[in-house]
């Protein structure tokens, strides 16, 4: 067990001849339980919940809690539940909290009725209690204790999201090539008129069929795109100058202010993080400075509930 955690840490690592981030990678240290796992729907993230400023994501996001409710601030309303599931655009924040939790961002152009219709909408752009949450948490608990073998988790997410065929085949087939020039060249100075020249589209209504079909507008998905890339070559160890200008950014501070704009926290808060662990700071509740994971359980449930195991905090280093 210990021997897999170790390779699968230095695995984390590895990034191939293509720059691509693995499909299962460890993002940071053990204690930080930081990790990515890609899927055709959208990527699972799973780390600590951190406090985040009011922020509009431009992709649907997806956000389950594996050991106690969520609580997040909901276009200026407490939201409270297992799991929620926030649209693109829909302003939101969280104070954060001792929680570990999921997260898709959600590819745009995936369906959302089904998924939508097994939870409650009780806010604008805003879902709560996933009927079928209980599986998936099951199955990511299962992950974090054998990261080795990631398959089954990958079984359930695909079942989870609905995943039947490629999410493009539902969208209109103009805005999914343009998702996908704008995911694979998210440095390229791709234009709107670009676009609707290469579709033979008028400007405005390449702009009206790219917000209906993927929830956001064109200019600030081009952003989103840009952000990934930003953030996988930071993991591949560029600097965050060079990542910066290497995304289509103007500069480091060009690329701070959209990260936070989009995230709602300082991407160097995120570096230090997936780097260095949990700072007090980042989090509300409870220290996680210089902790482990305990092994306890829930009675109710069998869940492992990532309590953490008391020991002294250490002071880790600033970002």
């Amino acid at each position: 067990m210990a021997n897999s955690g170790r390779r699968v840490a230095s695995d984390a690592k590895q990034v191939d001849r293509e720059g691509k981030i693995a499909d299962v990678l460890q993002l940071g240290p053990r204690r930080a339980q930081t990790w990515k796992i890609d899927n055709p729907a959208g990527a699972l993230l799973i780390g600590p919940a951190i406090r985040r400023d009011l922020h509009y994501h431009a992709t649907p996001n997806f956000v389950i809690s594996l050991d106690q409710p969520l609580r997040l601030t909901v276009n200026g309303r407490l939201v409270t539940g297992g799991s929620l599931l926030i649209d693109a655009n829909t302003a939101h924040s969280s104070e954060g909290g001792p929680a570990l939790i999921a997260w898709i961002h959600l590819n745009p152009l995936h369906p959302l009725e089904k998924f939508k219709a097994r939870m409650r909408q009780i806010e604008q752009g805003c879902w709560v209690d996933h009927s079928g949450a209980s599986t998936l948490r099951l199955s990511v608990s299962a992950f974090l204790d054998e990261p080795s073998y990631p398959q089954d988790l990958k079984r359930v997410l695909h079942d989870f999201l609905y995943i039947e065929k490629d999410p493009r085949s539902f969208a209109d087939l103009r805005i999914a090539e343009a998702v996908a020039m704008l995911d694979a060249e998210p440095a390229e100075p791709i234009s709107l008129s670009d676009l609707s020249r290469r579709f033979r589209m008028s400007e405005s209504a390449f702009r009206r069929q790219f917000k209906a079909v993927t929830g956001v507008n064109f200019r600030r998905y081009r952003l989103w795109a840009k952000l990934k890339l930003a953030a996988e070559l930071v993991h591949a160890d560029r600097t965050f100058t060079d990542a910066a200008h290497e995304a289509g950014f103007s500069s480091s501070a060009h690329l701070s202010f959209a990260y936070r704009s989009m995230c709602g926290v300082a991407p160097s808060t995120m570096l230090s993080i997936m780097k260095d662990g949990i700072r007090p700071s980042d989090i509300t509740g409870l220290s996680l400075a210089g902790s482990r994971l305990s092994d306890s359980r829930d009675p109710r449930t069998g869940l492992k509930t990532f309590g953490r195991a008391s020991r002294s905090p250490q002071k880790l280093p600033s970002p």
